[in-house]
């Protein structure tokens, strides 16, 4: 016999005709040389092994006596050889995660641990973890691979176990079938019921079970679209034209812009802001144009004012028109006229031109717009004051 000794640190007693040969380790399945380790043992007597005992035989009946023989009962199946489960510091070792050398330290401080009666049980992954040899993902791809191969043992354990015969003496009756057949349905039906009774929900309207995801889809792109709409539609004419002629009336250029204002308004701009327009006021001025068409007292617009009954407030929009109006449009000679004045509020940095200092205040502008059967002013800045004014 001679002593031989796994590159993994275990040592085995072999039989010198081993010796030579590549045999495998059982703690970590390493296939390696078998080479004598230290002194040979003593040579031990041969341990005869015990044959086992053949398997009698039914003997024949006599047919001079008409005996039977004895029956006899067959020998039971081997049971399957339960291998011992790898352990955490072999695979550790045999993945190269730690040497031989650190897994015999860890070892020796667990047994220090275990005879310590002050201190817990302590596993060998927790101590390999807590000195820095392994981390957690490391320990529990082992763990995993330590489970899956008990697992695969068991299996093949349960795969050796012959099935148990059954035995023929005792029949399963028609009426045992048809209780157990009952059975196994009335746990279907309760399986069931307690499936439906957990997923019932109230029916929705019939309106609602008709909507499909495509439905919902086509409203949220609605949705979006009207919100870049409302994000991007430019501000209307009348704010427009006002922000234009303000910027016109900078201090840097030389005049407004004559085409956006029914007059100057000798202002200077530094800075405005957003403008803010008010509610407008349409005027209709169809049943004075006839009457003054009636009176036949003159073709002016001032002559217009001076003769023919009218509201005030028709009058005061009238007379901010007037600018507006070309030469070749007289009251005369028309039978339709629409009047828009729109108020609109902006706080700006300005003073007027040639005099006095730039301060911050809101202003209150007005806009017109003249209308006729054949032609459209468009909006005009008419006027200003500032917002605190009576």
């Amino acid at each position: 016999m001679a002593k031989v000794r796994c590159p993994c640190g275990r040592q085995y007693v072999i039989d010198d005709k081993h010796l030579g040969k590549r045999v495998r380790c059982a703690a970590c399945g390493q296939a390696f040389l078998a080479k004598a380790v230290g002194p040979k043992p003593a040579p031990t007597a041969p341990v005869r092994e015990k044959a086992p005992p053949r398997p009698t035989r039914a003997k024949a009946p006599s047919p001079a006596t008409g005996e039977k023989a004895p029956a006899t009962s067959p020998a039971p199946p081997p049971k399957p050889r339960r291998r011992r489960p790898r352990r955490i510091g072999d695979l550790a070792v045999e993945r190269g995660f730690v040497s031989r050398e650190q897994l015999d330290a860890c070892l020796g401080y667990q047994e220090v641990i275990h005879r310590s009666p002050s201190e817990d049980d302590r596993r060998l992954g927790a101590i390999l973890v807590e000195k820095g040899l392994l981390s957690n993902a490391q320990l529990q791809s082992l763990l995993d691979h330590q489970q899956e191969h008990a697992a695969g043992e068991a299996a093949e354990a349960a795969a050796a176990v012959p099935p148990r015969p059954v035995p023929r003496e005792h029949p399963i009756s028609q009426e045992h079938r048809e209780s157990i057949r009952r059975t196994v349905q009335e746990a279907a039906r309760e399986r069931e019921t307690r499936k439906a009774a957990s997923t019932r929900r109230l029916p929705l309207p019939a309106p609602i079970r008709r909507l499909r995801p495509g439905h919902f889809a086509a409203a949220a792109a609605l949705a979006v679209a009207a919100a870049a709409a409302l994000w991007l539609w430019p501000p209307p004419l009348a704010a427009r034209t006002l922000a234009a002629y303000l910027t016109s009336c900078s201090e840097d250029s030389p005049r407004p812009d004559p085409e956006l204002a029914a007059r100057d308004l000798d202002l200077d701009v530094r800075s405005f802001g957003k403008v803010s327009l008010l509610a407008p006021a349409t005027h209709d001025y169809a049943a004075q144009l006839a009457a003054f068409a009636e009176g036949k007292g003159g073709t002016s617009w001032a002559h217009l004012l001076r003769t023919v009954d009218m509201p005030p407030a028709k009058r005061a929009a009238l007379r901010l028109a007037r600018p507006v109006f070309p030469a070749s449009i007289t009251p005369g000679g028309l039978r339709a006229l629409r009047v828009t004045v729109r108020p609109a509020a902006v706080s700006m940095v300005a003073k007027p031109r040639g005099i006095g200092t730039f301060r911050e205040a809101r202003y209150r502008f007005l806009l017109v717009r003249v209308a006729t059967s054949s032609w459209d002013s468009g909006w005009k800045v008419a006027g200003y004051e500032t917002a605190d004014a009576p």
